[in-house]
C-alpha cells in the first residue's frame, strides 16, 4: 500500500495527543500508529491499530506530562496470512505540556 500522509501532532487536553492523517491508498484496510519517547522508536514504544475509517485521527491519551512523544503512521493490507505495510511517514513529535 501508498504510504499515509502525516497530518498533524497537536497535544489537546490532560496529557493527550490526538494525531491526523490522511490515507491516499483506499486499498489499505488498516493502520498503525507507533509512539515512542525517542526518534529511533526504541524507548517506550507503543503500537496503536485501528481500521482505516473516516476521520483518520486517534487520541493517544495516559501519557506523561513534559514528556516529548515521536509519533508515525503506516497503512497495511493482509493478504490471506501475510501483512504488507507501507513505509513509514516522516515522524512528528509534540511535548505533552496540558
Amino acid at each position: 500500500p501508498k504510504k499515509p500522509t502525516f497530518k498533524s501532532l497537536k497535544n489537546i487536553s490532560s496529557r493527550k495527543l490526538v494525531v491526523v492523517w490522511d490515507n491516499p491508498d483506499y486499498d489499505a484496510e488498516r493502520i498503525q500508529i507507533q509512539v515512542a519517547t525517542n526518534k529511533t522508536f526504541t524507548k517506550n514504544v507503543k503500537n496503536y491499530y485501528m481500521d482505516d475509517s473516516y476521520p483518520y485521527t486517534k487520541t493517544i491519551s495516559k501519557l506523561k506530562k513534559g514528556t516529548t512523544y515521536y509519533v508515525r503512521v503506516r497503512s497495511y493490507v493482509k493478504i490471506g496470512e501475510t501483512n504488507y505495510y507501507s513505509a513509514w511517514t516522516n515522524y512528528k513529535y509534540k511535548k505533552v505540556t496540558k
